[in-house]
């Protein structure tokens, strides 16, 4: 029948399911294992059958590891957005508010390393100086135009500097297809939790590959700004290198994606990271998609490789 297995694993978190796919940040797992070892028809079957059982267990599994590792970062965004609502609600000060999330983002692990909020409308009260003129404080992140809209920036004292954003409404579209301010567009517009497709950013004096998790701050149910994280996904590289290493007595590759193909991590082609997958499997990519909204683990053949295909939920989209 055939001389060899190949096989690979493949866990794509199509994310947000019941909402839209935009919001959803993709996790695409593949590890391979060749046999090559002449055998009856019976133990080849034998073996298919148990190749495959693996390859949805690891996919599953793999897909609760990734999951677990962004699951507490959508929780803590919205227990700070909770927070700073609530906030909002009792007339807080801007200063007030500033210190809430600062605090918050403080309490994060070294992958969410900065964070921002927008402020469409005005909650607290008017603060005026001696001359009774307006005072807003750049120092909190009120930028040129009146509006509060800090984007909170790691200093050397372990916490984090507000500057003001002047811009966050550019419908300009990225490489991505996104608009370059859909961070804050998408869920004030949306009233959904938004995840960014990964882009590089200078982190820690670098460039790595990040994405910007968001969601919307609402008053007494209207919509009145965005807040959100920006996380590092660069371990996530090292992580599928060590996987890897554990897959199929050493011969798995990891491949990490996002919902769009965007690559997030590949074990043995660690130059492929921010790039697309390749053509062969862009090409087949919608059919992925499909796959990545059923669940449990779904089984697809490509090339005559077998892919055991998982969704992840990333939205947590409050209602």
């Amino acid at each position: 029948m055939f001389n060899s297995i190949r096989t690979r694993i493949a866990v794509s978190a199509g994310g947000a399911m019941a909402f839209t796919l935009l919001i959803a940040m993709g996790m695409t797992t593949s590890a391979f294992t060749d046999v090559n070892k002449q055998v009856t028809e019976k133990v080849k079957l034998q073996l298919t059958d148990a190749t495959i059982t693996d390859l949805q267990n690891t996919a599953l599994q793999q897909g609760l590891n990734i999951s677990n590792q962004l699951n507490p970062v959508l929780a803590n965004l919205k227990q700070a957005r909770s927070i700073i609502e609530l906030s909002s609600e009792t007339d807080a000060s801007a200063d007030l508010i500033v210190k809430q999330f600062t605090a918050a983002l403080e309490a994060q692990n070294k992958a969410v390393f900065a964070g921002y909020m927008v402020w469409e409308n005005k909650t607290w009260p008017q603060q005026t100086d001696l001359n009774g003129e307006i005072n807003l404080d750049s120092e909190l992140g009120f930028n040129s135009q009146g509006y509060l809209a800090p984007f909170f920036s790691p200093n050397d004292q372990n916490s984090f500097d507000a500057v003001a954003m002047e811009s966050f409404s550019n419908t300009e579209l990225n490489s991505n297809g996104e608009r370059k301010d859909d961070w804050h567009l998408m869920p004030y517009q949306t009233g959904k939790t938004f995840v960014m497709e990964p882009y590089f950013y200078p982190v820690r004096g670098k460039q790595e590959l990040i994405t910007t998790i968001s969601q919307p701050i609402k008053q007494n149910g209207k919509i009145i700004g965005s807040l959100g994280f920006d996380l590092s996904l660069h371990e996530l590289q090292s992580q599928s290198e060590g996987l890897a290493r554990h897959l199929f007595d050493g011969q798995g590759r990891i491949l990490i994606t996002s919902w769009k193909g965007i690559t997030l991590a590949n074990s043995s082609a660690g130059n492929m990271v921010g790039k697309k997958v390749s053509p062969a499997l862009e090409k087949e990519w919608s059919r992925v998609q499909s796959i990545a909204k059923q669940s449990g683990a779904g089984l697809v053949t490509f090339g005559g490789e077998e892919y055991a295909i998982t969704a992840i939920e990333t939205s947590d989209a409050p209602g």
